[in-house]
């Protein structure tokens, strides 16, 4: 009998050891910082005090999470994050694509009346809604399971941007986004009949469109350790050579030149201040929304855009994400602190990661003599393409548009060209790729499909972000340091290299586990599973079955 008693302690002691959370969480935060890349974590983590520093010392680290994407983007990446899945089967291969009737489409395009977005007096005549996005997601899991009688499940995504809220939201739970007409928080009838009330009387507390100037004060005295780091003060490449950080900003503009429009909301999405009254959103979201049985569990979603907005501007090494990313330490603290005193610190497991990382600036690496740095204009090179196109074959502006990494032809023209013309038209244009200085490969969309690579291999984050009738007729892909846009200053976030792919992700609940550092390779498909088992909930349709290391061992 003892022994029988002491092999049944010995399995539920391993039992315990082995699976870290014994039960659901009753509520779970997801934090996605948009453009948020590890390096960041790697370079800063030494000035860190309050939310990363807590995330570091005791939570699951898993200190190499890949977007498996060739060219990841906002839209792409938070689809990913929410149904576990590539691009390939849940449809978001980019912000937006062209269609097959040779229209532009981006992601959350919804022009049906049951998808109108609410305005502050009633309804627009534009609509927003997870239409395009092809497979359900963990929010759409969890609501589901929410039918059951016993249980009274909430999903909820808030974003600065509708792409970010739609993409995690899906179709079952609730997206909130910050909208630039209304200049204010809202949703669309896909997602609630009418504004609820708490989101309402939030907008009318905080009265963001009245605002007349933003105190953008630096997180630590300027002469800070924190702050010296190269090329912190260099805004000679930046789109805009305008600081923000350490500035008095105005965001109102001239009322009698616009009366609709003297509130410049762009300047508030780049400032803490907005990541500030986002993280206030989700506190009031918890406080109005927690599921009040007992089985019922809550699912937040947070997507913060502000680093985002600066990056591209700025770049990495900037003044302004710097100090961003000490306000964010702090900010997200704070909102840690309410969410566990309101629900209980062991009932709340949060999450922390990013939809992509960013590159460095091409023109300062040019400056450090670095030769694998281009720029290549994607204009110049349409231009280019369609003139070799009209000289051999007589057929002008071939190229429709060219969309991150792809190129897509004029699909009226493309569908009346016999198809061994339209092969050798893209084998021309091929050709001319390749010919370009920090072009490394280059495939139309049918190669790519048919070539096989290994799952961990670069060119295989392409493939997983092709979709039929989405994706461009040729794909190229950059060697490192390469930039192709439109644009002459900033940067962008465009390759499958390292800084653009790698992204933190932290798990953690407080008393529930002891720190854990994970060293190999994981991609952040894994996390959407994960989380449906911890959350002891289905896994979306499509996510990555292989969960993530350390959790259910």
């Amino acid at each position: 009998m003892k022994k029988i008693c002491l092999k049944l302690f010995l399995t539920i002691a391993f039992l315990i050891s082995t699976t870290l959370f014994a039960k659901p969480p009753k509520l779970t935060v997801v934090i996605v910082i948009d453009q948020f890349a590890y390096h960041y974590i790697e370079k800063l983590s030494p000035h860190f005090k309050y939310a990363f520093k807590i995330l570091e010392k005791n939570g699951i680290n898993y200190s190499r999470a890949y977007h498996p994407h060739g060219t990841p983007a906002t839209a792409t990446g938070h689809a990913t994050l929410s149904t576990g899945a590539t691009a390939s089967c849940h449809g978001v291969v980019l912000n937006g694509w062209q269609d097959t009737e040779d229209d532009s489409v981006d992601f959350g395009d919804d022009d049906s009346p049951g998808a109108y977005v609410f305005s502050p007096n009633g309804l627009y005549d534009y609509g927003l809604s997870a239409k395009h996005l092809m497979i359900d997601n963990l929010s759409d899991q969890l609501m589901l399971n929410a039918q059951a009688p016993k249980y009274a499940h909430k999903a909820f995504a808030l974003s600065l941007k509708s792409r970010a809220a739609i993409g995690l939201a899906g179709k079952l739970g609730k997206a909130i986004w910050f909208d630039p007409h209304a200049k204010q928080f809202t949703s669309s009838k896909a997602y609630f009949e009418k504004p609820p009330e708490w989101l309402t009387k939030f907008n009318k507390k905080h009265n963001i469109s009245k605002i007349e100037k933003i105190e953008w004060k630096l997180f630590h005295t300027k002469d800070n350790d924190a702050y010296k780091f190269e090329n912190i003060h260099n805004y000679k490449y930046a789109s805009d050579e305008t600081p923000l950080a350490g500035q008095v900003l105005m965001v109102k503009n001239d009322a009698q030149a616009d009366p609709k429009n003297d509130f410049d909301d762009t300047i508030f999405a780049k400032t803490p201040l907005a990541n500030k009254t986002l993280l206030d959103l989700g506190a009031n979201c918890i406080s109005k929304n927690l599921p009040q049985s007992k089985n019922g569990q809550m699912l937040l979603w947070i997507s913060l855009s502000s680093l985002d907005m600066i990056g591209h501007v700025y770049g990495p090494s900037s003044l302004e994400i710097i100090d961003m990313i000490y306000h964010l330490d702090k900010q997200i603290y704070d909102f840690m602190e309410f969410a566990q005193d309101f629900v209980g610190r062991k009932n709340v497991l949060f999450v922390l990661t990013a939809d992509h990382g960013v590159a460095p600036i091409i023109d300062i690496l040019k400056d450090k003599n670095e030769h694998l740095a281009f720029k290549l204009s994607d204009k110049e090179i349409t231009a280019e393409m369609n003139e070799l196109i009209e000289k051999k074959y007589g057929i002008t502006k071939i190229i429709k548009s060219f969309k991150t990494s792809q190129f897509y032809l004029n699909k009226e023209i493309a569908k009346g060209l016999p198809k061994e013309q339209k092969k050798a038209i893209l084998q021309d244009l091929k050709v001319l790729l390749l010919s370009k200085a920090g072009i490394k490969n280059a495939w139309t969309a049918e190669e790519l499909d048919k070539k096989t690579f290994h799952k961990d291999q670069l060119e295989n984050f392409f493939k997983n972000q092709l979709y039929p009738a989405r994706s461009g007729d040729l794909i190229c892909m950059t060697a490192p340091y390469c930039n192709i846009s439109k644009y002459d200053h900033g940067t962008n976030h465009r390759t499958p290299y390292e800084c653009d792919t790698h992204v933190p992700l932290f798990l953690y609940q407080a008393s529930t586990h002891k720190k854990k550092t994970f060293n190999s390779t994981v991609y952040v498909t894994q996390l959407a599973g994960t989380l449906a088992k911890i959350m002891e909930i289905s896994l979306p349709s499509g996510a990555n079955k292989k969960l993530l290391p350390g959790i259910m061992d």
